[in-house]
């Protein structure tokens, strides 16, 4: 990464698992932090590491693309028969899918943190799906319709 004269259209593939090492090794919690020693994470469930102290799972994700150079995920939400919402969150060409919970907001939140734990290595059964897989969620109907989603663009 040092090296200026490296073509990164060539390497990007190389870039972009670099990229990936830096981000899983992130001691700061994404934030910048001066002349400070950062916390050593806590042994605890995925979700718990993701959302204490106040941090925005949801927010974590986009900072993490966008210091990646990636555009912004993308959430598509859907509700269940069972009067819950189940969401799924989407970058780089790949989906995540949460838990069904109570509201979209919650929702969006999993799908979140499942995101984030595969990113960060600490979850060993994601639920990423390839994009022609036939098990994926129909979101066709149900999407909030009101709600500005991005688009993505694959990096390769």
């Amino acid at each position: 990464l040092h090296d200026p004269s490296i073509d990164i259209h060539k390497e990007g593939k190389y870039l972009m698992l670099a990229v990936q090492e830096l981000v899983s090794g992130d001691q700061c919690e994404g934030r910048f932090v001066f002349g400070r020693e950062s916390k050593r994470p806590r042994d605890s469930a995925d979700s718990d590491k993701f959302t204490r102290d106040g941090t925005n799972p949801k927010s974590l994700l986009q900072t993490l693309l966008m210091r990646a150079g990636h555009s912004p995920p993308r959430y598509k939400t859907k509700h269940l028969k069972s009067n819950e919402f189940r969401a799924l969150v989407e970058f780089k060409g790949m989906q995540f899918v949460g838990k069904p919970k109570k509201n979209k907001q919650l929702a969006e939140r999993d799908a979140a943190i499942e995101a984030l734990a595969w990113l960060t290595h600490t979850s060993d059964n994601s639920n990423a799906q390839d994009e022609d897989h036939d098990s994926r969620l129909d979101f066709g109907t149900g999407v909030d319709k009101g709600k500005a989603l991005c688009d993505v663009s694959l990096v390769s």
